[in-house]
């Protein structure tokens, strides 16, 4: 950014549409068709979904972590 803000980026949002736009095209030129038509989906759940359990996340992290130790040991 050579001594630049970082506001002066949204100054240009031409650019910021070019690197946002390039990086969703590619994402969805490699992804099955299923997979894309499935996103706004996921994203309308991501912000209307309200349950979280923390303790049963922790608890998935855990076992997660576990399975992921006793795969990586060292002989």
């Amino acid at each position: 950014m050579d001594g630049g803000s970082p506001a002066e980026l949204f100054a240009h949002p031409s650019a910021i549409l070019l690197i946002i736009g390039g990086s969703v095209s590619a994402t969805i030129i490699t992804s099955p068709l299923k997979a894309v038509l499935g996103i706004p989906k996921y994203i309308i759940q991501a912000f209307t979904t309200n349950k979280f359990d923390p303790k049963a996340t922790i608890e998935l992290l855990a076992n997660l972590a576990d399975k992921a130790g006793a795969r990586f040991t060292c002989p």
